[in-house]
């Protein structure tokens, strides 16, 4: 019997990575939420199938997996269309990226909680709510070139955290 609530759990929990799985493999928006939209009906008409305790998230992508590869077989006179091996390969190093990317994310957090105040403010003015560096510069009394200088120091410093921990495997 199928558990509605579980399925929704599952997918909603891993609809940007699939998502964006799909997206890597046809590099058009519209066609990725295409094959989106058929791969959930499909993974919910199979969900009896998928076994609980096992990667939902590889199963979801081989369903997709199929849905890409009947997409390009339609599209197949297309001159601009990758060739298979390639479309392989990019989808073979995208994995192994995003297989440590939520371990990355979490040393990257560590590292912020070690900064020290004034600098936690600089990074979410820039990057959680999207000031321009002259604006941020301007809002602490800070010269421009040294704003920039102190941006550039606080990605070192983060890069350098984060490659430590990823190395000493301190991500928790």
């Amino acid at each position: 019997m199928k558990n509605e609530s579980e399925y929704l759990k599952l997918l909603t929990g891993n609809y940007s990575r699939l998502y964006s799985y799909v997206l890597c493999m046809v590099c058009n928006k519209d066609d990725a939420e295409d094959i989106m939209q058929e791969t959930a009906i499909i993974m919910w008409e199979k969900f009896d199938s998928f076994t609980p305790g096992t990667s939902f998230i590889a199963w979801a992508k081989a369903i997709a997996h199929n849905k890409v590869y009947d997409l390009r077989k339609k599209q197949a006179r297309n001159r601009c269309r990758l060739d298979d091996n390639v479309l392989e390969l990019l989808i073979s190093e995208r994995d192994t990226y995003n297989d440590n990317s939520s371990q990355k994310i979490e040393a990257l957090e560590q590292c912020i909680k070690k900064l020290q105040a004034r600098d936690k403010r600089i990074l979410k003015l820039k990057y959680f709510e999207g000031r321009q560096v002259k604006d941020i510069a301007a809002g602490i009394n800070v010269p421009l070139h040294t704003m920039y200088r102190l941006i550039a120091r606080l990605h070192d410093l983060l890069l350098g955290c984060v490659k430590r921990n990823m190395v000493k495997g301190d991500v928790q």
